[in-house]
């Protein structure tokens, strides 16, 4: 019971910071701007709602299941399983994203470490 209360809690610190932080980024904000951003550690899940420059309507993203492994030095990210509010993208999805290892940036490891999803 504690350890759940203690998970949420964590997650929804690491949701405030990703959705709030996000928005101070260059590497993002030349893209759009994130409105929404929930994680859920333990059942490795991810929702966020991003608008995005030249889109009449937000981009909503929801990763089902999502695996993060280390392999020597390095950390890769997996996404199991994921939809978005764009048909044609959860096509490219399909065909791109879902089952692929996905290296994660040597600069985001700090970040994973210290909200120990790592």
């Amino acid at each position: 019971m504690v350890l759940n209360f203690l998970s949420t809690v964590k997650d929804k610190a690491i949701s405030f910071a990703v959705e709030k932080g996000a928005n101070f980024f260059d590497d993002f904000t030349r893209y759009g701007k994130m409105l929404q951003f929930d994680i859920d550690t333990n059942n490795k899940t991810l929702f966020a709602k991003v608008e995005l420059d030249g889109e009449n309507e937000p981009l909503s993203i929801d990763i089902k299941k999502y695996n993060i492994q280390q392999e020597n030095d390095k950390y890769f990210i997996t996404i199991i399983q994921m939809e978005c509010s764009k048909k044609w993208l959860n096509t490219l999805i399909a065909d791109f994203v879902i089952s692929e290892k996905f290296e994660i940036p040597t600069e985001y490891i700090k970040y994973l470490s210290m909200f120990k999803l790592i």
